[in-house]
């Protein structure tokens, strides 16, 4: 124990269950309890047991980590580091590493007085770190929803419901499709104008919105690289990208998650651990096929179709068989996205710029300052 780092990490898992390990403890605790409410814990043999701990009793859907690493983290001096669960090739934590590349790319426009690479590049990068908020946002708000469920003496895991932590999730969900959509675009902005060639684009003007560059330069075109295909299949109709966009228009401009004459009603599930104890999660649905709902709300002479199409939005998404959670989803746009970054910074030209500090870079003595 004397070389075990001082260092708290809790690890999120789908539908609100997340697992703690304190600092200086080889006790990961399980939360929330059982549906025959026991407390499940595990005793790691080494700190970095953690996810192989969790992955050995049934529980592998790992979708972030909040470390502290100070007591700064716990008294509120310093907020705690959060790292979404993405991998991509050998690169772990790959949205915080691809946040840092990113950040070096903008240093590089810096550095040569490119002021439109320094500008898009700064733009990724903050959004970035925004969204990776916006996402631990979605997450915790599955915890303290489930947190709050599980309060209730009986658990019924055929039971739909809505209460004062519900809307949290879906007004968390909504800021999490405004932020991805933005990043979206801002990484189609950096293909208009560092991925495609001269020639490609002669006579285009800037474009900034991901619809317009995939109609005019990918849809109807044949690809040549892993990035320009992947970047066209995502924009396609059954694309993933495209899907995002579907569901931003939908949840954003036409049918926000709680309204009057539509709610979406979420529901108790479970997932199996060792010794065949069930952990309660909560699912949180939305419909699977958001590009077959078109919700036009422009014009109030539509206002009778608006209103059914409306219902049938709430009609899937309400109904098991035609919907998916909302966390879930949310995690494989994570996945998705941390693919999308890094096969763009390998095509990029520039490969950035790591900021170093030297002596001159030096202005006065240095201190040290107890804590």
């Amino acid at each position: 124990m004397s070389e075990w780092p001082w260092a708290g990490r809790h690890v999120y898992l789908l539908g609100g269950i997340y697992a703690v390990n304190k600092p200086n403890s080889q006790i990961i605790e399980i939360f929330p309890h059982t549906l025959d409410r026991l407390n499940a814990s595990i005793e790691m043999p080494s700190y970095n047991h953690l996810y192989d701990g969790l992955k050995k009793i049934g529980l592998n859907n790992f979708i972030g980590t909040e470390f502290f690493i100070s007591p700064d983290n716990y008294d509120g001096r310093v907020p705690p580091e959060w790292r979404t669960q993405t991998r991509y090739e050998n690169i772990p934590w790959s949205h915080s590493e691809a946040e840092r590349r990113w950040s070096n790319i903008a240093y590089e426009g810096y550095a040569k007085k490119n002021a439109f690479l320094w500008d898009i590049s700064k733009r990724i990068s903050h959004q970035i770190r925004t969204v990776n908020e916006s996402f631990k946002a979605l997450a915790f708000s599955y915890r303290r929803q489930l947190s709050a469920r599980v309060k209730e003496e009986n658990i019924d895991l055929d039971s739909r419901f809505e209460d004062g932590y519900s809307s949290k999730i879906f007004d968390a969900f909504q800021h999490f499709l405004f932020d991805i959509c933005s990043l979206r675009d801002y990484l189609s902005e950096f293909i208009f104008y560092f991925i495609l060639s001269e020639e490609e684009k002669s006579g285009a003007s800037h474009m900034t919105t991901t619809s317009r560059i995939y109609k005019k330069f990918f849809k109807d075109k044949e690809q040549r690289t892993t990035l320009r295909n992947y970047f066209k299949n995502g924009c396609s109709e059954k694309g993933w990208l495209n899907a995002l966009g579907a569901y931003r228009d939908l949840v954003v401009h036409a049918c926000p998650l709680s309204m009057a004459g539509g709610k979406v009603m979420l529901r108790m599930d479970s997932v199996s651990i060792t010794g065949g104890k069930l952990l309660p999660q909560i699912f949180a649905p939305i419909p699977n096929n958001p590009e077959e709902i078109t919700v036009e709300r422009s014009s109030f002479q539509s206002f009778n179709s608006f209103e059914s199409k409306v219902s049938e939005f709430f009609d899937r998404a309400n109904d098991k068989h035609n919907s998916l959670d909302i966390l879930t989803y949310a995690f494989e746009v994570m996945t998705n996205f941390s693919e999308f970054l890094w096969l763009i910074l390998k095509d990029s030209p520039f490969k950035g710029k790591q900021i170093t500090i030297t002596e001159k870079d030096i202005v006065g003595d240095i201190r040290l300052k107890k804590r």
